[in-house]
Formats: C-alpha cells, sequence, structure tokens
C-alpha cells in the first residue's frame, strides 16, 4: 500500500501511521530510506538549502523511529533499518556536503540507536549503498554552474535496486547492523581509521588528479 506525504512535515508520519496501523495493524520493519542531494561550492550552497537536506534525509527518520520505538520495545521485537551511504563512510567529493552531513549523522544515529534496542530485542540494521540505479539524480539542485560529479570510485560497480534488496533482506533476518552494497568500500574505511591525516592527504590529491 502507498500512501503519499511530505517526510519534511512534522505530521507526516501521524498520518502513514493512522493509515497503516488501521489496515496492518503493529509495524515489525520499519525502513528509513530518503535521500535528496544538493551540488554546489561549500559557499555557495545556501544555509536554507542545508536545512532541507538536513529536515528530509535526517529529520524524517527522526520522526519515524520516535513514534515507532516505543511498541517495538513493549513488544520485545522489531527491526529499524536507516539508509546512510558511502558518503558518509569516507570522503570522496566535497561538493555535496549537505547529504554528506546527513548520511553520516545517520550512521551515528544507527550505532547508537543499536546500543539502545538490540537489548531490548529490537534489531537495528545501517544500509550503506555505493552507487545504486536510482531516480536520486534527478533531484539533484546544483548552486555552482559547471562542476562534475564525483562518485565514490570506477571500482564500485553500479548495483541494480532488486539486488540491493535482496542483500538487504539477508542482513536483517541474519540480525546484522553494517550492510554495504559492496564489500570493497572496508578498505577506504580501514586506511581512514589507521591514518585520518595520511588519507585526507590522499584524497585531496586523487581529486586534484580529477577531471571536474
Amino acid at each position: 500500500m502507498a500512501v503519499a506525504v511530505d517526510v519534511g512535515r512534522d505530521d507526516a508520519i501521524d498520518h502513514v501511521l493512522d493509515t497503516v496501523y488501521g489496515r496492518f495493524g503493529d509495524i515489525d520493519i520499519l525502513m528509513n530510506n530518503v535521500g535528496v542531494l544538493a551540488s554546489g561550492k561549500p559557499e555557495d550552497i545556501p544555509i536554507s538549502e542545508w536545512e532541507r537536506i538536513l529536515n528530509l534525509n535526517l529529520m524524517s527518520a527522526i520522526r519515524a523511529i520516535h513514534q515507532l520505538i516505543p511498541g517495538m520495545i513493549a513488544r520485545g521485537h522489531g527491526h529499524i533499518i536507516n539508509t546512510a551511504s558511502f558518503a558518509g563512510l569516507f570522503p570522496y567529493a566535497w561538493d555535496r556536503l549537505p547529504y554528506v552531513a546527513s548520511k553520516a549523522a545517520m550512521i551515528g544515529v544507527s550505532e547508537g540507536l543499536s546500543l539502545y534496542l538490540q537489548p531490548q530485542g529490537v534489531g537495528v540494521t545501517c544500509l550503506c549503498p555505493g552507487p545504486v540505479r536510482t531516480a536520486i539524480g534527478s533531484t539533484i539542485r546544483s548552486w555552482t554552474p559547471g562542476i562534475a560529479p564525483r562518485g565514490p570510485g570506477a571500482q564500485y560497480a553500479v548495483m541494480e535496486p532488486d539486488a540491493v534488496g535482496d542483500l538487504l533482506a539477508d542482513a536483517v533476518e541474519a540480525n546484522r547492523f553494517f550492510v554495504p552494497t559492496d564489500e570493497q568500500v572496508r578498505e577506504p574505511m580501514l586506511r581512514r581509521a589507521d591514518n585520518p591525516d595520511l588519507f585526507l592527504t590522499g584524497q585531496i590529491a586523487l581529486l586534484a588528479g580529477s577531471p571536474g
């Protein structure tokens, strides 16, 4: 069942829950899967655009989590899935900082929720996609002309949404927390954790040698 709402509004989740509870009863799985992008130099992206993206990408998930975890805790079971991004795992571009901030925050929120909810029987999974064939590119607002989009690297193949769905379903069934769409992402994460300064120096050099 599809319900159209503006997830940027505080009352959006109330409308969805009223509809879902009326038809299906209790909710066993919550998946927060929102992503909008803005492109531009940091000094060009307006504060209002930061607020819009953080509201959609992060606060929509917080609103849903806030409403649903009391019932899951009371029942002693349930599962929350939060969609983050490779962009929150390691830095590979500077032109989408509001998106990066929202997805890095989603990872931190998910980790904290896992500490709190797992002992109470409620699972938490953080999905971190790399390139996936979706329509997110059609929603990008550009604030600086001529910036070429940069991805996490050519080594990461573009995945189909159905394949990501299968990967995620298996992870939820196994109650796994961290679900990247490509295991190769662990390598830059380890290099970053080992020496953050050296990693950033390498990324700066990489960007300096790339087009755009």
